[in-house]
Parts: C-alpha cells; structure tokens; sequence
C-alpha cells in the first residue's frame, strides 16, 4: 500500500505502532539538507585533536557531512531510539562498573536487525516499489551524523554533554537511522514535543561540573582525549597518569554526565525491549575476574557477543588495573602481582605495577 494514500497523521500512526512492536522508543524524519555548520564545527573540533586516537572520524568527516555521499539521492533520514536503561546493582570495593549501554548484547547487531525489520516494514506496507537500493541502515559506527538528525526529527535536543536529550527517556538511548531516496512526509509534533523542542539546558552545568577528567572543555563540545569512555574503550594506549585516579571505579565506559543530568532523573526507567533481554557482561564486574582472564581465546569465550569485546582484553585489563588502583583494596594484590608476572606487554606491567603502588601507597 503507497504511503501516498495516507495523510502524514495516518502514515505516523501506523508506523509507529510498528517500530513501537518491534522496540523502539520514539520514531522521527528529517529530510535531507545542507550541514553547513555542523560540517564546520566537526572540522574545527577535528583539526584540534579532540579525537584523539580515532582516527576513523577523520577519514569519514566528507560523508558525514553530505548523506548523498553515504546513499546517493537520499532525500530523508527516519530516526528511531531504543531506551538502555539500566539500574546499577548494589557497589563493592572489588568490582568496577560497566556502561549502561553495554550491559547486555552488542547494540550493533541487535539494532542492525530492529532497523532491518523496520526498513522491511516501510517498504512492504507503504513503499511497494521501492527497492533494496533506496535504503541504507545507519548506525553510530557508520559516518552518518545520527544526533543532528534525530534533533531535526523533533526526537530531542542538545545537551551540553553532546548527548542526546529525549522528552521519552532523556539521553538513555541509543539511536538507529534509516537514510533512503523516499520523501517521508514530515511527522505531527503534538503540543508536548513541540514545547520539549523548544527546552534547553539554560544556565544549568551539571554535567560539566560533575565530569571528573573535565573532558566536557565548552558546553557541547567533548575533548575525547579526557572523557572515561574514550579512554577505557576507544584509547589502545596507557591511561595518562594524571588521569587515573579521576576513572574511578568506572571500568568500560562512563555515565557519569547523565547521572547528574536533570532531564534524565525523572525519566530513568528500565524496559524489556531486544537490546535488554539478556545480559552479558552486567552493570559491574569483578575487578579479580577480569585480572584472571589469561588469553585472549578465555576472554573472547566469556565476552562473545558484548560491546566490552570493543575494549579487547588488553584493554579490559588495563582498565581492571586503574580501577583496582583505586579501590585500594588489599586483596586483589595478588592477581595484580600475578598480571606482572603473566604479561609481556610492557603497558599492562606498568598498569599493574602502578596499581600495586597505589594500594599498598593508600595502606601505608
């Protein structure tokens, strides 16, 4: 059935009864124009180092700032959320906490199949004549400027962290984005998303305030090099020592920022969707059994199919080091120990060996 049929509140409706059985939180459209100023300020932000070692920005920014050069013709960018919420289980000394987001599955492949049940949606029930080719799934690892596109769908506005902020689940989402050669009609915005549109962070600087490295540098702008995240994931380098002690107890990935973040208190709600039904690595893991992990071949074993594969287990390790550091817990002097023994890569002897001196430093 031709989406043509339909006014633009019909079509809406029954497309987000869909992607609302499939998972999704909210569902909006942009249509596909000039990114003047964000091709600017993604060139300013580059050419400072702000990336780091990701390399890969670089390399994509020309396609991230035209869409037509990631699908040729594209004319609109359908954007959905998916809520990751998760509670933390109650802390210990001994353990180090994982970001939310990476509690359970791999969001890539799990998102990668909602986005294709919907495409397969849109194109069989209100586009029968497209084709495979006037579609192309997007997701934060394809060069597609997902976050400026969704605040033009009207799904959310800007906070001074980078993220997200949505009127449904605040900046608890991960977003997926479906570029196509299709001319969506533009979505109804009732009275309530009008008014969330027009909200802004004011003079609030919570996230910035809160943010133990200082990596927010201005609002809405993140220099990678300091943010946790960055630094127990992306990073394949030693954490700085000035930096170290500032991880805290963060193990892979940080939220830190949204915590403390106003539009997201009351909005801070667990939900059964795909990317949440089961759980892999959890909100925390113990320190020891990450310190244990003696091959690549056992980590991948107990990892399989979890964003912390990401972070490798050279990198888990390190991670496991600093945060172990400063726990400064006794106990897990021995693993540490062993991990100097065990390693020949000179950065996780380092780590370890920092580790150990800031324990025993603490106890002294």
């Amino acid at each position: 059935m031709n989406a043509a049929q339909f006014t633009p509140a019909d079509f809406w409706d029954r497309l987000e009864g869909k992607a609302r059985a499939i998972g999704f939180g909210a569902i909006g459209v942009a249509q596909i124009s000039e990114l003047a100023e964000e091709g600017k300020a993604l060139e300013e932000w580059l050419s400072a180092g702000f990336a780091g070692e990701m390399e890969y920005l670089e390399r994509s920014k020309e396609v991230r700032k035209d869409p037509e050069l990631f699908l040729p013709a594209a004319k609109s960018v359908l954007i959905v959320t998916v809520n990751y919420y998760k509670k933390y289980s109650a802390n210990t000394s001994a353990t180090g906490k994982i970001a939310r987001y990476a509690v359970g599955r791999d969001y890539h492949n799990v998102l990668q199949k909602m986005l294709q049940q919907l495409q397969a949606c849109v194109q069989r029930e209100f586009f029968p004549e497209a084709t495979a080719a006037d579609f192309r799934i997007a997701l934060d690892a394809h060069p597609v400027l997902e976050r400026t596109w969704a605040e033009r769908a009207g799904l959310g506005i800007r906070g001074k962290n980078s993220c997200l902020i949505t009127e449904q689940h605040g900046s608890w989402v991960l977003l997926g984005a479906i570029v196509t050669t299709l001319e969506l009609p533009a979505k109804p915005l009732t009275p309530r998303a009008e008014h969330f549109a027009k909200l802004s962070c004011g003079k609030c600087t919570r996230c910035i305030d809160a943010c133990p490295t200082g990596a927010i540098i201005a609002p809405g702008q993140i220099d990678a090099r300091k943010c946790i995240a960055y630094l127990t994931i992306e990073s394949k380098s030693g954490i700085p020592l000035e930096l170290r002690a500032k991880v805290g107890d963060r193990l892979f990935g940080c939220d830190i920022c949204q915590e403390v973040c106003p539009f997201n208190l009351p909005r801070q709600k667990e939900e059964q969707n795909p990317l949440m039904e089961r759980q892999i690595a959890g909100t925390q893991l113990l320190l020891k059994e990450i310190l244990e992990i003696p091959t690549d071949a056992d980590f991948e074993r107990r990892f399989a199919g979890s964003p912390v594969m990401r972070a490798k287990r050279r990198g888990m390790i390190r991670n496991a080091c600093v945060v172990a550091g400063n726990s400064q817990d006794s106990e897990l002097l021995p693993v540490l120990q062993e991990v100097f023994r065990r390693e020949e890569d000179p950065m996780l002897k380092e780590h370890a060996a920092w580790a150990m001196e800031a324990i025993t430093a603490a106890k002294s």
